[in-house]
């Protein structure tokens, strides 16, 4: 009953303390940039495929759909894989396994109703590919370091260098490009890093750490063996002036 009654005052207040077993606050906010995906080109990728036997389609760089119908060309598909951090999304597999929630489902994602017949009883494989070396390159700039981290809750890890800030995207937030067909490019403007929005989410919370919690800080986020939380540790004179872990679930 109480963690409900603190589930309620979450979305009524939008704002809480500790929640979900996180230290500091944590807050809801709404994006400021609409939604944009590749659904028009996934249903296009899956007629083509049902014609074909299989199709191949990259709808933005970064993005690639795989529709199979056939025995798969496995050089066809690999051969438009260049990317430096490709993540693999065997839609199949997570529809087998039901593993699909908290994802818009895929009966509202393939609009025809006998590819999605196909898909629920196996005829149609689909498979999605996501450099997330591009989505990063997106959201870095002279400011702003990004990586990709796959094992790490927080798969996308930005660092501004002037003030050792940090801020990261979570995975779940991130496997919306694969289950969802969410815009790469989207994904990158709608949570590309910046210290003013940081400071607007923190408000009145956004006061002095000091040097002790900023280095649990960094040992918790990047992990303790990580190459940034020990050159921050070692570099910083001053740690920020607060210590934000943003982190987007929908």
């Amino acid at each position: 009953m109480a963690k409900l009654q603190q589930l309620h005052r979450f979305l009524e207040t939008d704002s809480a303390s500790g929640f979900r077993g996180r230290t500091g606050k944590t807050k809801r906010v709404e994006l400021d940039v609409p939604p944009r995906d590749n659904l028009e080109a996934l249903n296009g990728c899956i007629a083509q495929a049902k014609r074909d036997g299989q199709h191949v389609v990259q709808p933005e760089p970064g993005v690639t759909y795989a529709a199979i119908y056939a025995k798969p060309d496995v050089d066809a598909i690999s051969s438009k894989l260049v990317g430096k951090a490709n993540a693999m999304f065997f839609l199949n597999e997570a529809k087998n396994d039901r593993a699909w929630a908290p994802y818009m489902p895929f009966v509202a994602s393939i609009r025809d109703e006998e590819h999605l017949l196909d898909f629920i009883e196996g005829r149609l494989f689909l498979i999605v590919v996501i450099d997330a070396q591009v989505l990063c390159d997106l959201m870095s700039n002279d400011e702003w370091a990004v990586r990709y981290r796959p094992d790490h809750d927080y798969v996308i890890q930005c660092l501004h260098r002037p003030s050792k800030a940090f801020v990261g995207l979570s995975g779940q937030f991130f496997r919306r490009a694969g289950y969802e067909f969410a815009s790469l490019s989207w994904i990158a403007e709608a949570h590309r890093p910046s210290l003013e929005r940081l400071k607007d989410f923190a408000g009145d919370s956004f006061d002095p750490l000091d040097p002790s919690a900023h280095e649990r800080s960094l040992l918790e986020f990047f992990g303790p063996d990580d190459e940034w939380a020990h050159l921050l540790i070692k570099q910083a004179s001053e740690p920020p002036r607060a210590f934000l872990n943003f982190c987007v679930i929908e």
